[in-house]
């Protein structure tokens, strides 16, 4: 083993299959230990499976960092290490008829250069079975294998909670929305429904996204607010101009992992924000020129300005009783 050097929480997916996949990856470089979140996946979705019967085929990867030969050890390290902690955690002798490690060969086949990381390729595979016999395991030029559509245990929290769904879920305050003045209650609640309550998070990549999410949010609710910030608006018969689509702030170049992620959930809440506002026009004005959002937006800009952000960032914070960026 080289010096290992550590390359933070451990992260994982979850494919239904078939057959069911669990990847664990983002091993530290040249280390075969697992993390909390390796664990947390371990038990959640292989540990029934292996305690109600079944069976399971594992699967050792490298990245391409270090001589061939050893990758190909640690890759095997890898593997074995996870099968010890499923045999410590389940006693019944559970069936391991493939126990393979590739080394660096699947991101060599995938056109990696030597000497390249790439969190995916530190992982382990599990291919789980509901009965004795374990699945084959893949050959390394099998485009799944590493690379597979899967969701982590974050997404699949979020199955059926759509940001744009949740319109829906507001629509019957929308005809008042234009109304609401000095109060941040209603903007919290949706603030709160695009968090989706941080405590659920299980992985990494979810906690990213949900943190860009909640930034994204009250970022774009700031840049709506600031287009309505002109006094005259609120001269009888003013003119209102039309709300304009909020851009996310945008993370310099490179981006790392982490950050591509956390762009993502801003997007995400950026793009919520302008949909809610701009799906109640023409459901909360009387004077067929402020309506709706734009009222709200107007109203909020002259309680709290620029600050408006900060604002909902504290009232957040006071409602989730921790300070964002959220951690588990």
């Amino acid at each position: 083993m080289g010096k290992i050097k550590l390359t933070g929480p451990g992260r994982g997916e979850r494919s239904s299959g078939p057959p069911p996949r669990t990847l664990l990856f983002n091993f530290d470089i040249d280390g075969a230990a697992l993390k909390h979140v390796h664990h947390d996946f371990l038990r959640m979705y292989v540990e029934p499976v292996l305690k109600r019967g079944g069976s399971v085929t594992i699967v050792g990867l490298a990245s391409r960092t270090g001589k061939r030969r050893h990758n190909h050890l640690l890759s095997e390290q890898r593997a074995r290490a996870t099968l010890a902690y499923l045999r410590q955690r389940v006693r019944n002798d559970f069936h391991v008829n493939q126990l393979v490690w590739y080394g660096e060969r699947k991101a060599e086949l995938e056109g990696y250069d030597d000497e390249t990381e790439d969190p995916r390729f530190r992982s382990v595979i599990l291919f789980t079975s509901d009965n004795p016999n374990p699945p084959a395991a893949p050959d390394p030029r099998d485009p799944s294998l590493a690379r597979s559509p899967g969701r982590d245990v974050g997404d699949d929290i979020q199955t059926g909670i759509d940001i744009f769904g949740m319109l829906s879920s507001f629509a019957e305050y929308l005809p008042v929305i234009g109304e609401i003045a000095g109060t941040l209650g209603f903007f919290m609640s949706i603030v709160g429904a695009v968090a989706q309550m941080p405590l659920l998070w299980w992985s990494v990549r979810h906690q990213n996204r949900s943190n860009g999410r909640i930034e994204g949010l009250w970022d774009a609710i700031q840049d709506m607010a600031d287009q309505y910030s002109d006094e005259a608006l609120d001269e009888e018969g003013a003119v209102w101009p039309v709300l304009r689509e909020p851009r996310p702030r945008q993370i310099p170049e490179p981006m790392t992992l982490d950050q591509r992620e956390w762009m993502e959930g801003r997007k995400e809440g950026c793009k919520f924000a302008y949909e809610l506002f701009r799906y109640s026009e023409g459901k909360g004005g009387k004077d067929g020129k402020a309506e709706g959002g734009r009222k709200a937006l107007r109203r909020l800009y002259k309680e709290y300005g620029s600050g408006l952000k900060d604002a909902i960032k504290i009232e957040f914070n006071k409602k989730i009783g921790k300070t964002w960026p959220i951690y588990k």
